[in-house]
């Protein structure tokens, strides 16, 4: 009879609608009858997976002993789909005790939901676990035993350490690199295991676990350790990763021994992480030790050894009376090719005695006097001498650009700007193109105001196109969205004329502040510019620019025009510009230029309908439609009915 029961319940549950299967498992879940139980055990345990996975979705909303027990059944018994959906469920769950429910799995035969287990707790640092995988990992194989041993990294445990230990000399390879490398990472958090353990695996005919054991011997400071992390560093066939590791390492062992390998490996490698692992490594060794350690090392006989050890020497014993005064001896008494080598230790070096003798060695070879520029241009303070260099009319170009190079990037300090400015503004004509350039990319840390006129005539007499870009961009930038000072500028411009070009491509750039476009038309229109008289198009140009932009009206525009011709060479122009798809114009003023264009001469209105057309808003095809109905010249009316046909056609397409 039960039997038939459960049959018949799982038969129906499926067919039931979403709020009747709630509450039928409701019903089943609650009811303390044996027969709803087993209803209910049977439905969790069916073939369909179905009913499983329906059954799921109740479960882990609710936060309960028994509801877990029922995901954790499900993931140690349910097919591949319903385990997989029970451990996503038993993730969501809500209820506070499932980690010690979950414990038992650790010991479950099912593969799948022993996996599950271990690498669930484990990673959540659940201790608790730790006995029952020490107990069952000498029994486990496979997949099984692997996600044990990975389980174990996260269980920093001494008694974690004392169970891989065995696996190390197991057969199969993987088993043994993975219980090493993990042995290799708990030894720095429980260091339960000697030296030796790991020296005896650097010998194993497996290169990764030859390696992971070589990880594990950098937290023993002794010294037949630190030679075979030495040798791991020095190996060229070994990862860039385990190289630079091996080096931050030797930072444990600070001994003079190791301070000349390891600039002579800093000068060899072309890696600079290789040569910022063994500086961090220094670092880390007392003063006397490094200076015991790189001194000897200056009379060197190959320069790249002998280079690194004087920069290690500035950088990390630079203080030190007597290294300075060892470093400056070196200096003073080398050849231009060992100058041009020392230049960056006194950089490295410092103070006011390194940067006079940088400040010399201008006056030398033009290599070293490039060089030593440079390397002060960087040192921080100097800015004083770098001005003497600058200005300094025996000085070669090259020099000259060292220092600009330096200023153009970081930009000069504040107290030189004053005097800096002359000789910028100078440079601007200069006959080197480079020294031309590098001013122009210095200026743009100055005011605007100071260097207006001059960046003015670098556009009338500039040929390069990448100066002249470089100039309009550093105007433009200075003038933000006041138009004011460039065309107060172009008033007393000798060179105006040959800048007519230029300012309409800079007024016509960028938007200008509405309340100041009329004061600039009024510039722009009276003398000395008077460009409505002298140059009508230009003027014109810069109109049409202000009114795309809405700065200006076109009534405005309309009545400061003195007869049809302008009118009419303005309404060609702000139609041109029409046609340019990136700029967006207000509304034209309809009526407004019904009464006048539309009562104008005929070439007037021919115009004015060409801008109807072109203008394509619906208001103004309407207009135009309009005026070609009221239009008594047979030649205007053809034209525009064929804009219109033509407006017509592109729009239907």
């Amino acid at each position: 009879m039960i039997e038939e029961r459960i049959q018949s319940t799982i038969l129906e549950f499926s067919f039931l609608s979403e709020v009747e299967r709630y509450d039928a498992f409701l019903r089943l879940y609650h009811s303390q009858e044996g027969a709803d139980r087993r209803i209910l055990a049977a439905m969790l345990s069916g073939r369909d997976a179905l009913v499983p996975l329906i059954i799921l979705q109740y479960l882990e909303d609710l936060p309960e002993k028994r509801a877990m027990e029922g995901i954790l059944h499900l993931i140690e018994r349910g097919n591949e789909v319903v385990s997989r959906a029970a451990m996503g469920a038993y993730k969501r769950s809500h209820y506070p005790g499932k980690p010690r429910l979950l414990k038992r799995l650790v010991l479950s035969r099912s593969d799948r939901a022993c996996r599950f287990a271990v690498r669930t707790l484990s990673r959540a640092g659940f201790m608790e676990i730790l006995p029952l995988i020490i107990r069952e990992l000498p029994e486990r194989t496979g997949q099984v035993q692997s996600e044990m041993i990975e389980g174990l990294r996260f269980l920093p445990d001494r008694r974690a350490a004392a169970a891989l230990t065995p696996l190390a000399d197991a057969k199969e390879e993987t088993v043994r690199y993975l219980a090493v490398e993990v042995l290799s990472q708990l030894q720095g958090r429980v260091g339960s295991l000697p030296a030796s353990f790991f020296l005896k695996l650097t010998h194993d005919p497996s290169e990764r676990i030859r390696r992971a054991a070589l990880e594990a011997l950098h937290s023993y400071p002794t010294r037949k350790v630190a030679e075979l992390i030495l040798a791991q560093a020095m190996d060229p066939e070994e990862p860039e990763e385990s190289r630079d590791r091996a080096v931050r390492a030797l930072a444990g062992f600070p001994s003079r021994r190791w301070v000349k390998p390891l600039c002579a490996l800093a000068a060899a490698s072309d890696s600079p992480s290789m040569r910022l692992a063994v500086e961090v490594a220094l670092r880390g060794y007392p003063p006397e030790e490094l200076r015991a350690g790189l001194l000897p090392m200056l009379s060197d006989p190959e320069l790249g050894p002998r280079h690194q050890a004087a920069v290690f020497l500035a950088e990390l014993c630079g203080k030190d009376p007597a290294v300075r005064e060892r470093l400056l001896a070196e200096w003073r008494g080398a050849d231009e090719r060992g100058a041009v080598e020392l230049v960056e230790v006194l950089r490295a070096l410092g103070g006011p005695e390194a940067a006079a003798e940088l400040r010399a060695a201008v006056k030398r070879s033009r290599l070293v006097a490039f060089t030593a520029a440079g390397a002060l241009a960087r040192m921080r303070g100097h800015g004083e001498l770098l001005l003497e260099i600058v200005s300094d009319d025996k000085v070669s170009p090259t020099v000259r650009q060292a220092v600009l190079s330096h200023w153009a990037k970081r930009g000069p300090d504040e107290a030189l700007q004053g005097r800096l400015t002359p000789l910028l503004l100078g440079s601007l004509t200069s006959a080197v193109i480079n020294i031309r350039y590098l001013a122009l990319q210095i200026l743009a840390w100055f005011p605007l105001a100071g260097k207006l006129d001059a960046l003015l005539s670098v556009l009338a007499s500039e040929a390069d196109v990448e100066v002249v870009a470089t100039v309009s961009k550093q105007i433009l930038h200075g003038l933000g969205r006041d138009p004011i000072p460039l065309a107060l500028a172009l008033t007393t411009h000798p060179e105006r004329a040959g800048l007519m070009g230029h300012a309409v491509r800079l007024l016509t750039a960028q938007s200008w502040d509405p309340v100041l476009a009329p004061v600039l038309l009024d510039l722009l229109r009276e003398p000395p510019l008077s460009l409505l008289d002298s140059r009508p198009e230009t003027y014109l140009s810069v109109c049409a620019h202000l009114y795309s932009h809405g700065a200006v009206t076109l009534q405005g525009i309309w009545e400061g025009l003195a007869d049809d011709g302008q009118r009419a060479l303005f309404l060609r122009l702000l139609t041109s510009f029409m046609f340019d798809t990136h700029r967006r114009f207000p509304p034209l003023p309809l009526e407004f230029l019904a009464l006048r264009a539309g009562a104008g001469d005929p070439q007037l209105r021919g115009l004015w309908h060409a801008m109807l057309a072109t203008d394509g808003r619906v208001e103004s095809v309407s207009a135009l439609a309009a005026a070609l109905a009221r239009e008594k010249d047979p030649e205007v009316g053809t034209r525009g009915a064929a804009l219109m046909r033509r407006f017509l056609t592109k729009a239907s397409a």
